[in-house]
């Protein structure tokens, strides 16, 4: 519950899905960005983000993720996105590992006055 779900299908078959739930700090948190390991490398992920992107800053300013310091494959994923590490979390999930705390922003979430 709380959470919208989208999936990519190729020729029928589930290639991807994103789980993305609404209202986290000043936008929206995607949980989850997975690509069947058949379906790497066609762009599934990429085109599955930026359907969720597009809906996510229809409403809100800010997409907010997370991954793990160790996997530099989704960290370079990310920043080939436009996403930003806002930080580290060590020890949240993993000891002695961190989750990087990643942000893409369509703009302020509150106007200047």
């Amino acid at each position: 519950q709380g959470r919208d779900s989208y999936v990519a299908e190729i020729d029928g078959r589930v290639a991807g899905i994103a789980l993305v739930r609404e209202k986290f700090l000043l936008g929206d948190y995607l949980e989850l960005l997975g690509v069947a390991g058949w379906a790497r490398k066609q762009g599934v992920g990429g085109r599955l983000l930026a359907h969720v992107e597009q809906l996510v800053f229809s409403r809100t300013k800010n997409l907010f993720a997370c991954v793990s310091d160790f996997n530099e494959r989704a960290r370079t994923f990310y920043k080939k996105h436009g996403y930003q590490e806002i930080g580290p979390m060590p020890d949240f999930l993993i000891p002695g590992s961190a989750e990087m705390l990643l942000r893409k922003t369509a703009g302020p979430a509150r106007k200047g006055g």
